[in-house]
């Protein structure tokens, strides 16, 4: 300790070393970096209060919980701070689905949604987006993985899309999502299961600028080294570039390497070769998350070929809402 407060006043470690008594070289270089190792421990512990306390979180950190290498930092505790601050998951929660009326009669008909590789939908500056803001690279992540990290993020993890009810921009998912206005919006109540935490709220890039992640990532501190989270990965998946923001996605993952489980899920492949995996909907059985289908808003001239579809069904009771008037007039404005 009294190398590594000395050594921050600006005196000469190798001196200091040098001058205790019966020490070889190799004793003394490995002293050295014990002592350098020592004082970058205690300022990024140091750090990392600070910005906690900005946060006005509580949680004690020192030094034991942090591991150093030579170019990262990592911490399990740090991450799971993080994770939960940053990326809180959800409860029991009512969202909105937009999409065609065509993938509605699939829902009904099959019993499931299917929920698509990331790679379908994302470009590499979406699923990355989050890498760049903690300052790492692609091949840093390569090297620490021992395989391309672009395929681990991209063809390990599914995800399902819906939008916050009271956030998102309803006009425009119509005309995205919604066949501009001629398809439907369903609403869906999510219950994840207490072990199921991949029920989350996105966080978009220069939108949300409160995060505690980039924050510690671009401190001063972490300059030399970078901050390494343990489950960069699956953050990436819950974290898009700004020009998406209106759409307040609230995301439905799956992954097949949390703790090196065995994948619970069964993988198919489409007609395109996009892999998918199935979820039941208004089953309870489900071991994750259980998905209801409450809801239907569609244009009245479809009302009744939905009555007709859900008739019968595991949907019968399937609340048909008023078409929103904001659509009324025309889809595309």
């Amino acid at each position: 300790m009294r190398c590594a407060r000395d050594f921050g006043n600006g005196r000469n470690l190798w001196r200091i070393i040098a001058s205790l008594s019966q020490l070889t070289t190799t004793h003394a270089l490995k002293a050295c970096y014990m002592c350098v190792n020592m004082y970058h421990q205690i300022k990024i512990a140091q750090a990392v209060d600070v910005i906690l306390n900005k946060y006005r979180l509580k949680e004690s950190f020192t030094i034991s919980d942090l591991l150093l290498g030579i170019k990262f930092v990592r911490s399990n505790k740090l991450s799971r701070i993080i994770t939960d601050y940053d990326f809180p998951p959800l409860g029991t929660t009512r969202v909105w689905h937009f999409t065609s009326y065509k993938n509605f009669q699939n829902i009904i008909q099959t019993g499931k949604i299917l929920l698509n590789s990331i790679s379908k939908r994302l470009l590499d500056e979406e699923a990355f987006s989050l890498i760049r803001g903690c300052r790492l690279t692609t091949t840093d992540l390569d090297l620490i993985s021992g395989k391309p990290y672009r395929d681990l993020i991209t063809n390990n993890m599914f995800f399902f899309s819906f939008a916050s009810i009271e956030k998102c921009d309803e006009k425009k998912l119509w005309s995205t999502f919604g066949d501009k206005g001629n398809g439907v919006r369903l609403t869906f109540t999510v219950i994840p299961h207490p072990t199921f935490n991949n029920f989350r709220q996105v966080r978009y890039e220069a939108y949300d600028t409160s995060l505690l992640l980039l924050d510690l990532c671009n401190c001063e501190e972490f300059e030399e080294v970078r901050f390494l989270h343990d489950e960069l990965s699956r953050l990436c998946a819950f974290y898009l570039p700004f020009r998406f923001y209106h759409e307040s996605e609230i995301r439905l993952l799956v992954e097949d390497h949390v703790d090196n489980s065995p994948f619970k899920f069964s993988i198919g492949i489409d007609g395109s070769s996009n892999s998918h995996v199935t979820l039941d909907i208004n089953n309870n059985n489900s071991s994750h998350v259980t998905v209801r289908l409450d809801a239907i808003a569609v244009k009245d001239d479809l009302k009744h070929s939905v009555q007709t579809l859900v008739a019968n069904t595991r949907f019968s009771d399937l609340v048909l809402e008023p078409y929103p008037s904001l659509l009324c007039k025309s889809p595309d404005n």
